[in-house]
């Protein structure tokens, strides 16, 4: 790894403050000492929101009470509304809760397919089954025509034309992951959607930015798109709750909702408030990082900044995982390792890797890293992974994905590891 590269980590002082910032760093109660590189399936959390769910789990108040506690859990939702908002860069639409990513995107387009007429839906094969699955189901029940575009395996990536070739006039809507929880291949979101309006001026375009939240920049008014959805769970926060910004064309289509609530409201019944106010505290991490890099008091060009840097640090630990380290040889340098898509334009990559050792299983490969205390994941062809795995050729991957607390050290300790089962 070069010294310039080496240069976009961060430093030593830096990198232990954040670490000290998350719980389980590098152990958990039932596993004791461990590496984890297993973020694609749930990041570590912050410790500032187990002080925060603990706070507004306990209280018995509802919102629109006539009290103090009451009033503090609305104030809760709606600085979480505003800190959700700011936090993915939105400045029009709305900001809905559901209970997962699968939820909401059903949820989405259902309300979708209810109002917009049309002929046929699009999504990928590399996308996740939350968008594959609902497309698919909710075109067959409306009689529309279900389309997928097919990813390259040589790329790792959806190319443009190959959406752009089942997009026509008739098409309702389009969804797109932003980042593939499988191999971790990145799509430009802005230029698909931007494309494809060119072809359906009306179509509804819905991004799942689920894998993407946490690995780097976040801008929905950039994508110019309809909706963009994320879980907590996976941006170092709480399960039990994911958030969608919606464009105000969107929000604003008829859908389930009480009378008298206003239109572009989504959220039904009692929200569980400790989920919004979780997420005010990782807006608060986020600037806090940024601070380091800018001197901006500005909230928005601080957590801009700590995203920037953030992509940084993770574009040099995949460059490591890839080429080595002064420790041991990279991913692509062992002839019995098979990295999965198009790891020379690492600019079009998360820190999430797919990859085989020639010989072994993945429930093996995976038992053997564990065994070794380091936390990986195998991807097999299940309801969750097949579709894209098929398109590779393959049954199974093992999966290493790494966030921004994750340092070249603990990459060395992987890549050694894999050097001497793969020898």
């Amino acid at each position: 790894m070069n010294q310039a590269n080496e240069g976009n980590l961060f430093n030593n002082a830096l990198m232990s403050e954040i670490r000290d910032r998350f719980v389980n760093i590098d152990s958990d109660p039932f596993s004791g000492k461990r590496i984890c590189f297993e973020n694609a399936g749930g990041t570590l959390r912050l410790k500032s929101i187990f002080k925060v769910i603990e706070t507004y789990t306990e209280l018995p108040d509802n919102t629109g009470r006539r009290n103090a506690a009451s009033r503090k859990v609305n104030e809760a939702i709606d600085r979480g509304r505003k800190d959700i908002a700011l936090f993915v860069g939105a400045v029009s639409g709305t900001i809905a809760a559901e209970q997962s990513t699968t939820g909401m995107i059903f949820r989405i387009l259902n309300t979708i397919a209810a109002n917009a007429s049309g002929g046929n839906m699009v999504t990928t094969n590399l996308d996740h089954a939350s968008c594959f699955d609902a497309t698919r189901m909710i075109a067959q029940r409306c009689g529309m025509e279900f389309r997928c575009a097919e990813l390259d395996p040589k790329t790792d990536l959806v190319g443009v034309e190959s959406i752009l070739k089942h997009i026509d006039e008739e098409t309702v809507v389009l969804t797109v992951i932003h980042a593939s929880n499988i191999i971790g291949s990145k799509n430009d979101v802005t230029t698909i959607t931007a494309e494809a309006r060119k072809k359906s001026p009306d179509i509804f375009v819905v991004l799942d930015g689920a894998q993407h939240a946490s690995h780097g920049m976040i801008d929905v008014e950039e994508y110019g798109a309809d909706a963009w959805i994320f879980v907590p769970y996976k941006t170092y926060s709480k399960a039990g709750a994911s958030f969608a910004w919606m464009s105000d064309r969107l929000a604003n289509l008829p859908h389930d909702n009480l009378a008298g609530k206003p239109k572009d409201m989504w959220d039904l019944g009692t929200r569980e408030a400790a989920s919004y106010a979780c997420m005010s505290e990782v807006s608060a991490y986020f600037q806090w990082l940024g601070s380091k890099f800018t001197d901006s008091t500005d909230a928005r060009q601080k957590i801009e900044a700590a995203m920037l840097a953030i992509d940084r640090h993770e574009a040099a630990l995949l460059e490591a995982m890839m080429g080595g380290t002064d420790r041991a040889r990279g991913m692509l340098d062992n002839v019995r390792v098979t990295v999965y898509g198009d790891k020379q334009n690492l600019a079009t990559q998360e820190t999430i890797i797919a990859f085989n050792v020639e010989g072994m299983s993945t429930a093996d490969l995976v038992d053997y890293f564990e065994d070794n205390s380091v936390r990986l994941h195998n991807r097999i062809s299940d309801c969750y992974s097949g579709h894209t795995l098929s398109a590779f050729g393959i049954e199974e991957c093992v999966r290493v994905s790494l966030c921004h607390y994750n340092t070249l050290n603990e990459v060395s300790v992987f890549l050694k590891l894999l050097e001497r089962v793969a020898n």
